[in-house]
Parts: C-alpha cells; structure tokens; sequence
C-alpha cells in the first residue's frame, strides 16, 4: 500500500469547512453533485443535505460540558475528514464537527473529497468499508496519526448493520429498494432524534485521547 503524504494531501487538495459548504451551495444551484458520477438522484441527495447542513449550522450547540473541555487541548490537531455532498451522514455531522473543531485555535479542520482519493480512503476503512465521513486525526506537521473517527456514531452504524443484514434477505430488487429507502428514513430520523449529541460525546473521548 502506497505511502500518503498528508501534508501534501493537506495543502493541495482539501477546502476548509466554509469553503465546503460554499460549493455545496454552488453544486445545488447548478442541479450537480460532487464525485465523477453525476446524475438526479445524487443531486437530489445534495440538495436535501444543504437543506440539512444549513439548519444545523444556524441551530447547532455543543453541550457546555463538551465545549469546555475541547477548550483545554493545547497539542494541536489537524482533522481530515473524508467526505462527498451526497453523502447523508455527512451532511449531519460535518456541521458538529466543524462547531467542535471552531471553539480552540489549535484544532484546525478540512474536508477532502474521497472519490478523488481513493488510495488515502483505502487505508481508512470503516469495517472494510469505504463509509463516510471519516475523520483523520493528524499531528502538527502531519507526521503522524493520531487516530480516526467515524463513518457514524456507534447507535447509527449498529442500525445500518442491522439493515445490512435483513436486506441480505431479500430476493425481489424492487422490494430490496423499497426496504433500503425506507432504512435510510429511519436513519435520518435518528440523526434528528439524537441531535448530535452520540457525534459531541464520542468524538470528546477521540479528541482527548488523540492529547495524551
């Protein structure tokens, strides 16, 4: 498996957070989608997670408990997040991420897109899996991870899984669909439920291990 310059990665191919979500906006506009495939339903995806992004940029708040303690890093953090805006997870926890990493200077975050680097999402997989987002923790001069996170809380990835298997079951493509877009509901409907908080509380524990 090929070597991944992160800090080349870091300087030339991601955005930050504002810069991400600008394009979003854009690509919206335009009927478009990020990644080489283009087509409706991939932009109707990213139309609905602008919807959602921006509801949760305006609405979003760290437990004051979280908040305070992201406050206390003093090592400094770059976070690498892997994503796409059609991706519906992304679209619920950038916006969290993005508030978490915005209260301390010494946490800086960027979005770089997967389906242009696929070599650096190959050696951050999520159960085998290429599921995003995915968040890479890296040092001060990118010579080191420190860890990662993701693609989804632990509630949310046991739904998918449990997903997985029942649609595994089925035979009829248009009933698998019918049952998968349904799946997808109900994982959004979590998201909504749980309001952040799984993303805030699991990632406190990453980002004050990532310290010691």
């Amino acid at each position: 498996m090929d070597t991944i310059d992160y800090k080349e990665l870091w300087e030339n191919k991601t955005m930050d957070y504002q810069a991400y979500r600008e394009l979003m906006a854009a690509q919206v506009e335009a009927g478009e989608t990020s990644g080489p495939i283009q087509n409706e339903s991939l932009a109707n995806y990213t139309k609905l997670n602008h919807s959602r992004s921006s509801r949760l940029d305006k609405k979003v708040e760290l437990k004051p408990f979280v908040e305070e303690r992201i406050k206390l890093v003093r090592q400094p953090q770059n976070w690498l997040v892997i994503t796409e805006t059609w991706c519906g997870d992304a679209a619920q926890i950038l916006p969290i991420l993005n508030k978490m990493a915005s209260v301390n200077e010494f946490i800086q975050m960027r979005t770089i897109w997967r389906d242009e680097n696929l070599n650096l999402m190959d050696q951050h997989l999520s159960n085998g899996s290429r599921a995003i987002p995915k968040l890479i923790c890296l040092n001060e001069d990118f010579s080191e991870v420190l860890g990662e996170w993701g693609a989804r809380p632990r509630d949310a990835q046991e739904q998918v899984e449990q997903n997985k298997v029942a649609m595994a079951k089925l035979k009829d493509k248009e009933e698998k669909s019918a049952y998968y877009a349904q799946a997808q509901i109900e994982l959004q409907k979590w998201y909504n439920a749980n309001k952040g908080e799984d993303v805030q509380l699991e990632m406190l524990v990453e980002i004050e291990k990532w310290q010691m």
